[in-house]
């Protein structure tokens, strides 16, 4: 039987000698390959980076305009015909706001309105 100089050859030859190490060998490289993999860890793409041409520019233009983590925001409406700048209307809002003001993904929470005048001030409204 001829010996073959070829690499391949000579591992499959080891290989089939020798078939215990071999399975245990590839066993430990499949482990280590994974240790390794997870401790280096990932780089993931963003969804708007993962097209291409004109599909890319959409996809980040629809991020930017859309933030994944949009803020809240809560629209009072009155339909008794309550105008924004009467005290009954002002009370909802205040009522709104400090319930509104515990999100998960904000610290800050404000009132829509301005604040009321004070008293002795002059304040223009401004109306349609």
């Amino acid at each position: 039987m001829d010996r073959s100089r070829n690499l391949a050859a000579r591992a499959g030859r080891w290989s089939a000698t020798h078939r215990r190490i071999a399975i245990a060998g590839w066993f430990a490289f499949v482990i280590l390959a994974l240790l390794l993999g997870s401790a280096i860890g990932v780089e993931e793409i963003k969804d708007e980076d993962s097209g291409v041409g004109e599909a890319r520019e959409a996809d980040r233009a629809v991020a930017e305009a859309f933030p994944d983590n949009p803020g809240e925001t809560v629209l009072v409406q009155s339909r008794s015909g309550v105008t924004a700048d009467q005290p009954e209307f002002r009370a909802v809002v205040d009522d709104a706001v400090p319930s509104s003001s515990r999100p998960r993904t904000s610290s800050t929470s404000k009132a829509p309105t301005p604040p009321a005048p004070r008293a002795g001030s002059r304040r223009t409204a401004h109306r349609r």
